[in-house]
């Protein structure tokens, strides 16, 4: 059951690298996604209608709701294991819940985003970004919290975000807050 889910979690993940990669979003991915402003989303989207890559973009957008699918089967499987203290685990359930409930919902912000621009506002611009904010904090609570066990261990080095963490650690080994994948 673990190989499959991780095995389905890295082909959905490079599945939707190979539909819109990371690196083609306008001015970078997390960027982009916490903009917390109308006109910022507004150019990205610009951008990307520019380039004629609008509607790769919204293909990735849907497709991404099977990868939250495939990472939450995951995270599901993993955190089966009685190995850890009930508590621990139910607080972990909560944020994988919290993720993947902040990611759905900031997909369809941006699919209703770009099926109709004019209901970009500021307000819901305001929370397309807070959901990313919850997603992108959660993962990283969830690395550090967790102490990086398995499930986060599998699953945070899929993000672009972990590729900016993955450089040596300058606090001491076992730092209780570190969020970087050497002191775990």
């Amino acid at each position: 059951m673990l190989r499959a889910s991780l095995l389905s979690t890295i082909f959905v993940f490079l599945g939707h690298q190979a539909l819109f990669p990371n690196h083609a979003y306008p001015g970078g991915l997390v960027a982009g996604q916490l903009a917390f402003s109308a006109e910022a989303l507004q150019a990205q989207l610009a951008v990307l209608a520019a380039e004629e890559r609008l509607e790769a973009f919204a293909l990735a957008q849907r497709f991404d709701f099977l990868f939250i699918a495939s990472y939450s089967a995951l995270l599901f499987v993993l955190l089966c294991t009685p190995r850890d203290a009930f508590a621990k685990r139910r607080a972990t359930w909560l944020l994988v819940i919290t993720v993947a409930l902040s990611d759905g919902l900031e997909n369809a912000l941006m699919l209703g985003f770009i099926e109709a621009p004019q209901t970009l506002t500021e307000g819901r611009a305001l929370a397309y970004s807070t959901f990313a904010a919850v997603k992108w904090a959660g993962l990283a609570l969830g690395r550090c919290a967790y102490r990086a066990p398995e499930a986060f261990r599998y699953t945070f080095p899929l993000t672009g975000l972990a590729s900016r963490m993955n450089r040596p650690c300058p606090l001491p080994s076992g730092w209780p807050f570190c969020l970087r994948p050497c002191c775990s």
